[in-house]
């Protein structure tokens, strides 16, 4: 297990991705991706314990990013979302175990689960003789 969390961010706009990476590189390690492709290409590669990403991804929805992630290790934590609320695509994500949010909040949903995330493997840490 990494003492710091690794992160692997899928979004499609500059902007939006800079502000998230911003918002998770003082907790985490960020991998940042703007193309489901690449995303899919380096997944396998590394353990990952947060995946993030955008469900619009031009031909292709994050949410398959979710399923592919499920292959062969232990699923990271993953967070979907769009820039408008959906419905469908709530349920969606709550099927796969991901949690589901609106752009705008992504930040501040991301920040609590990386702090809940350092916060236990710090208390691993001190519990472990």
């Amino acid at each position: 297990m990494h003492s710091v969390p690794r992160i692997l961010l899928v979004e499609p706009d500059d902007q939006t991705r800079g502000a998230l990476e911003a918002a998770a590189s003082p907790l985490a390690h960020v991998e940042s991706f703007r193309d489901f492709e690449s995303a899919r290409a380096r997944l396998p590669q590394a353990p990952f314990d947060f995946l993030v990403t955008n469900v619009r991804l031009h031909a292709y929805n994050g949410l398959q990013l979710v399923y592919l992630s499920s292959y062969g290790r232990p699923a990271p934590r993953a967070i979907v979302y769009t820039t408008e609320l959906d419905p469908w695509l709530a349920r969606e994500a709550e099927r796969t175990g991901a949690l589901y949010d609106v752009t705008s909040s992504v930040p501040v949903t991301l920040a609590a689960c990386l702090t809940e995330t350092v916060r236990s493997r710090v208390a691993a840490r001190i519990s472990t003789p």
